[in-house]
């Protein structure tokens, strides 16, 4: 499934009439998760948390505005997954990291992509999970958003996407984000489509409270 983020910038002028229209201030640019700053966040975390040490720390960085630049990352320390967010600085923690459960072999975040869905100034990050069932008896991606609030996570689960049972059929979809909307265009049927599946076409979708709700 592939992500594509496409950046909408308002633009607005001045109250008074006599005064020109200008652009608002663009948001600061989302910093980049270069090698050099990834071995820079293993360090920090190497030094201030102390979790399973027996095994080298798997750093994964997504950038984003938490309403500053910095970078979302999931560790995986060999025992258990840590989400947190770090400022651009790679150590301020914007969000302390948290402790989940290790997660079988079978689920998995295969894709990862931040924007601000509700318009509040801070970024949610939008996770693609997938889940393949014992013996590769079918497989599932569904999306997940992960929103701050008050330096934690919540977690609302999204739509389906890539849905495959090989006793019933399959659907497949793209996924974009345009400004505040999730799109999913459902591009492949085969056979039956399970029931999990969204119909063929174009779904769009924006975050409420506490759910994604389709847009129609």
């Amino acid at each position: 499934m592939r992500l594509l983020l496409f950046l909408i910038v308002a633009c607005g002028g001045a109250k008074h009439t006599s005064s020109p229209v200008g652009n608002r201030a663009a948001p600061p640019p989302k910093p980049a998760c270069t090698d050099e700053r990834i071995a820079d966040i293993t360090r920090h975390l190497e030094q201030h948390h102390h979790w399973n040490t027996t095994r080298p720390l798997s750093v994964r960085c997504t950038p984003g505005r938490f309403p500053t630049p910095g970078f979302f990352i999931d560790v995986d320390d060999g025992t258990r997954i840590h989400h947190g967010v770090l400022a651009d600085d790679c150590k301020t923690e914007l969000v302390p990291f948290d402790s989940a459960e290790s997660l079988p072999t079978s689920l998995s975040v295969v894709d990862c992509a931040t924007d601000d869905l509700d318009g509040d100034g801070i970024d949610e990050i939008i996770e693609s999970w997938r889940l393949i069932a014992p013996g590769y008896r079918g497989s599932d991606n569904w999306l997940e958003i992960r929103r701050i609030d008050a330096k934690r996570f919540t977690q609302i689960r999204g739509p389906h996407t890539n849905v495959f049972h090989p006793e019933l059929g399959s659907c497949a979809a793209d996924v974009k984000i345009a400004g505040r909307t999730i799109v999913i265009v459902v591009v492949d049927e085969a056979g039956l489509p399970p029931s999990d599946c969204l119909p063929a076409g174009t779904h769009a979708f924006a975050l409420g409270e506490k759910r994604l709700f389709e847009l129609r």
